[in-house]
């Protein structure tokens, strides 16, 4: 009896580095007003703020779409950064245009645990920066970070 693997099996193999890229486990941040106060001595008013995660589907689709500029406000309110859970680090090519909006772009595989590792990408005096939080890159990641960033910094 001959054993072959069928077509959605050899679909499978491919999946857990789909997975990891998939835009359904990205968020954006923006901040919410939880009420108005005044402050009895100074007569100041503050007005604390929280953050709030919301999906990032219209934002991502509003990078990708044929019409110019992206999504940079929701209710109102600005856009602050663009969290996505992955295992895998490194900013792909399909994160560059993310990037290049200039939204904080923030990667780790597991945002609540506070030894998860963490890779944060923004814009700063007009250039890219990075920082990396967690155990040592391979040297091939560590590349493909370079070569990413001076990507994003060719102006």
């Amino acid at each position: 009896m001959k054993f072959f693997a069928p077509p959605l099996l050899l679909c499978l193999i491919g999946l857990p580095a789909f997975a990891d890229d998939n835009i359904a486990n990205c968020e954006i941040v923006v901040q919410k007003e939880i009420k108005w106060e005044k402050e009895a001595e100074t007569g100041a008013e503050k007005i604390p703020l929280i953050a709030e995660f919301l999906p990032a589907f219209d934002f991502i689709f509003s990078v990708f779409d044929d019409e110019p500029g992206h999504l940079t406000m929701v209710d109102g309110r600005p856009i602050k950064a663009l969290m996505c859970t992955r295992t895998h680090l490194v900013p792909t090519r399909f994160d560059e245009l993310l990037i290049k909006t200039g939204i904080p772009f923030y990667v780790s595989p597991n945002f609540d645990a506070p030894d998860s590792a963490l890779m944060a990408i923004s814009k700063v005096d007009d250039v890219y920066v990075h920082d990396y939080l967690g155990p040592p890159l391979s040297a091939e990641d560590a590349d493909i970070l370079t070569a990413r960033l001076e990507a994003l910094n060719d102006h």
